[in-house]
């Protein structure tokens, strides 16, 4: 997946939004996923630093209870 660095930036803004209002916490994230990634993972992810593979993105979706389309901000 290409990004750019606003994308990315948007990206993790509505990641972090997300999580809070499902009431979870980075590493709780982080232990859903599949395989589990590193805490620091999903905090690159929502300060903009980097972004989750396709897989990752479908994954985040159901575990914050979000369409692809909610998640991608489209």
């Amino acid at each position: 997946m290409i990004t750019t660095p606003d994308f990315r930036a948007r990206l993790g803004a509505q990641l972090r939004r997300a999580r809070r209002l499902v009431g979870l916490r980075q590493s709780d994230v982080a232990e859903a996923l599949t395989p589990r990634v590193h805490l620091a993972r999903i905090s690159e992810w929502e300060r903009g630093y980097a972004a989750p593979s396709v897989e990752q993105l479908a994954q985040l979706a159901q575990v914050l209870d979000l369409s692809l389309d909610e998640l991608l901000l489209r």
